[in-house]
């Protein structure tokens, strides 16, 4: 039998903020995974939350799409994180 694994809302709401980015930026989905590297059946997996990106292809697709990491993270609740990064560190990316 083959059962389907739920999706996390989490993996939701990240492929609806991919998708929504990607279309005010004016990007084709093709455009997009062109630039950060992967196929373009792989990216659709990405904005339909079939799965989700490796943690180097996300950063690169944060970065692209202008998504602030630390914003996502913090909004999403992923991880506890303080409202701002300390100050003098450098964005990883």
């Amino acid at each position: 039998m083959n059962r389907k694994k739920p999706k996390s809302e989490q993996r939701l709401r990240l492929a609806e903020l991919i998708h929504s980015a990607r279309i005010r930026k004016g990007l084709t989905v093709s455009e997009v995974a062109r630039r950060i590297g992967v196929n373009r059946t792989t990216y659709q997996f990405y904005e339909s939350s079939v799965t989700e990106p490796p943690l180097t292809v996300g950063l690169e697709l944060l970065d692209l799409l202008g998504i602030d990491y630390h914003i996502l993270l913090k909004k999403h609740s992923l991880i506890n994180l303080p409202a701002e990064p300390p100050s003098g560190t450098t964005p990883f990316l």
